[in-house]
């Protein structure tokens, strides 16, 4: 589990978002420049917005998974997912606090480490599975704690 300190405005917004699943035909591109407008514009009244990645950002599935299936897939090759994923978080990689690894990247474990590469390209925090996030004010008072995991069923 990491452990992760930020120092954020008073007044701010948290986006904890995920399972975008880039790469399969049932996610959904409209939705997600929607998301990046969002996170780029004011929201209720406040323009601090910052944003949790809580992972399963791309479908991840391999031609020799029994998921695998070529009409399920827009990008089939999980290089080509992996680079999509890291181009489409550009526009809002100064707000992501962390990006966490999500169930599908893991099933790649062998491959390598998605989430830490996806992250070290960003320059965004690598949250592994499971964070727990400090939010200090800016002069580093303690505001609140975020407990942030991709999960599995229940926590």
């Amino acid at each position: 589990m990491k452990l992760l300190v930020k120092n954020l405005p008073d007044d701010h917004n948290i986006f904890h978002f995920g399972d975008l699943h880039d790469g399969s035909v049932l996610s959904s591109q409209h939705g997600w420049d929607k998301f990046v407008e969002v996170i780029n514009s004011e929201y209720d009244g406040c323009s601090n917005n910052y944003g949790i990645d809580g992972g399963d950002m791309i479908e991840a599935i391999l031609v020799d998974d029994k998921r695998f299936s070529p009409e399920k897939l827009k990008e089939p090759l999980s290089l080509a997912q992996i680079d999509r994923a890291i181009k489409i978080r550009q526009p809002i990689k100064d707000k992501l606090l962390a990006i966490l690894m999500g169930n599908h990247e893991r099933k790649l474990w062998r491959f390598g480490d998605i989430t830490e590469k996806v992250c070290s390209d960003l320059g965004v925090d690598y949250g592994t599975y499971t964070c727990k996030l400090t939010i200090k004010d800016k002069d580093g008072k303690l505001m609140y704690k975020i407990y942030e995991t991709h999960g599995f069923k229940s926590i």
